[in-house]
């Protein structure tokens, strides 16, 4: 489960790519994990795993 930070960052994240045009809402079944990897500067990195697509 993602912490409240972090589902605000995914949260945001998706809107961004949304407004940009580089994804679009889907009705597949088909989902992918999201996680988090700490960066050495702190931040923190998005990674999807698609292992199970």
């Amino acid at each position: 489960p993602l912490s409240a930070p972090e589902r605000n960052e995914v949260s945001s994240f998706i809107d961004e790519q949304l407004r940009k045009g580089y994804i679009r809402p889907s009705k597949s079944p088909m989902t992918s994990l999201v996680f988090f990897i700490p960066k050495k500067d702190g931040k923190k990195c998005m990674v999807m795993d698609y292992c199970y697509l």
